[in-house]
């Protein structure tokens, strides 16, 4: 398939997203869709560590005991082959090492924890050619998710940062990534918002109804956000009917969207496909 290669500039974030469509009825469509979001970077940051989810997270999101996902990825910028590349990961006293796990990697390695907050990843005779020789030989990655202290709560912040070894050279550090624990105030997250929520259908062409607990009856909220965060459609003061909302003929293209309720000091949310086929 073709696709346009959009304008960005370093440091914006791109947001990709995968679904799986049926054509049968599917009891549960939340856990039918993904996303993932990436910082672009240049060439003036080849040694540098991401996360995801990035910025912002619930006190929900620790507790429940998700896992937070790192890549850190290195290029050979010097002038010969790195023949020995070390990375060692300082990993924040708030995360769980017995929770680490391995995920991927570009060169075979041998992984080794130093203590208990610090694991270093050693890529033996790789033999790393240099950019100028060989631009695309000349990087690598690790890839590996681990989950945070699940006591952590608004306002804490998990820092993480990594040092990269090519040969006997001096450290290049990396930038450091930051996970902050944050509660949305004013508004109180159900648990487990989708059992609370009911959305149907999903996937729809842009009219569907949302049905709420039977607690509530009165006015409600309602915004569709877009997978940048970017509010597309937003409803003020909207008046139940028997526990339900009514939403029909909204223009949006086909995609995944988060779908937002918020009602009695309470937010439900969703995840609402649109498919216009």
């Amino acid at each position: 398939f073709n696709k346009s290669i959009p304008n960005v500039s370093i440091s914006d974030t791109l947001r990709f997203y995968a679904g799986i469509y049926l054509n049968g009825s599917d009891t549960f469509p939340i856990d039918n869709v993904d996303s993932t979001l990436n910082v672009v970077r240049g060439s003036h940051d080849p040694n540098d560590k991401v996360v995801q989810p990035m910025g912002k997270v619930r006190p929900a999101f620790v507790q429940e005991g998700n896992y937070l996902y790192y890549t850190i990825r290195f290029q050979n910028t010097g002038t010969a082959s790195a023949n020995f590349v070390r990375i060692r990961d300082a990993l924040s006293e708030d995360l769980l090492i017995e929770s680490f796990e391995m995920l991927s990697s570009s060169h075979d390695y041998r992984l080794e924890f130093i203590n208990p907050d610090m694991v270093d990843f050693i890529f033996e005779n790789i033999n790393l050619p240099d950019s100028g020789t060989n631009f695309e030989q000349s990087m690598g990655y690790v890839s590996f998710r681990i989950k945070a202290v699940p006591t952590l709560e608004h306002g804490d912040v998990v820092e993480n940062c990594a040092a990269i070894y090519f040969d006997n050279n001096e450290a290049v550090i990396t930038n450091t990534t930051y996970t902050e624990i944050y509660e949305y105030l004013g508004l109180k997250e159900t648990k487990n918002p989708e059992n609370g929520l009911k959305l149907f259908p999903n996937p729809n062409r842009g009219s569907f109804r949302i049905l709420l607990p039977s607690e509530h009856d009165s006015f409600a909220r309602v915004r569709i956000l877009d997978l940048s965060g970017r509010t597309t459609t937003s409803f003020n003061n909207v008046q139940l009917q028997e526990h339900t909302i009514l939403i029909d003929g909204l223009a949006l293209k086909n995609g995944m969207y988060l779908l937002q309720v918020m009602i009695d000091q309470e937010v439900y949310q969703s995840k609402m496909i649109i498919s216009n086929e």
